[in-house]
């Protein structure tokens, strides 16, 4: 037969145990839960530049996105549509769409990529560029974004003098509903 305080010590040893468990618990539910650590967030810019090319200009894009979250981030591996609905159709998963900004607006007019809720995207003249396609393996894109990577993606097209809207747009693996997309004004001169 055991001595009393040995019994106390496994009966203290147990009940410590028991704490720690639960307290790991609880963390591990704010940690993933509260803190949404099991979320995704990107964060996208984009920067150009311009050199004559003729009477045009050769313009190179470069698309900084940046994994914000604790989770692996994926692109899309599907294309041409890596996404579609009613009113939209991207063909790829790392998308950049461009558009010339019309001339002879008012003063306080709002430049907006969809104008309404019927408006649709891409228009006819949109120039729409695959940022991805260094990552296409078989017909498929093959890219992704490890917890605090930055990638830089780039791509050129020769464009006339002008205004533009350019929206890109990071289709990801979870579903059609993780996407994350931003607009920019780009100034052709």
């Amino acid at each position: 037969m055991d001595p009393w305080w040995a019994t106390l010590a496994e009966a203290i040893q147990n009940l410590v145990a028991a704490a720690g468990i639960a307290i790991g618990g609880v963390w591990a539910y704010y940690r993933f839960g509260m803190r949404r650590e099991s979320e995704t967030a990107l964060a996208i810019e984009l920067k150009h530049s311009c050199i004559p090319y003729d009477s045009d200009r050769l313009v190179v894009f470069t698309a900084s996105i940046e994994n914000k979250s604790a989770v692996r981030v994926g692109a899309k591996r599907k294309r041409a549509p890596a996404y579609e609905d009613t009113n939209e159709r991207l063909e790829y998963s790392v998308d950049l769409l461009m558009r010339p900004v019309p001339p002879g607006l008012a003063v306080r007019t709002q430049v907006c990529w969809f104008e309404g809720d019927d408006d649709t995207s891409p228009k006819d003249g949109d120039i729409e560029i695959d940022l991805t396609s260094d990552y296409e393996i078989g017909g498929e894109t093959d890219f992704w974004l490890e917890p605090g990577e930055t990638y830089h993606l780039n791509s050129g097209v020769v464009l006339p003098v002008g205004n533009y809207l350019a929206m890109v747009t990071f289709v990801g693996d979870r579903s059609d509903l993780e996407f994350w997309r931003r607009t920019f004004l780009v100034q052709v001169t």
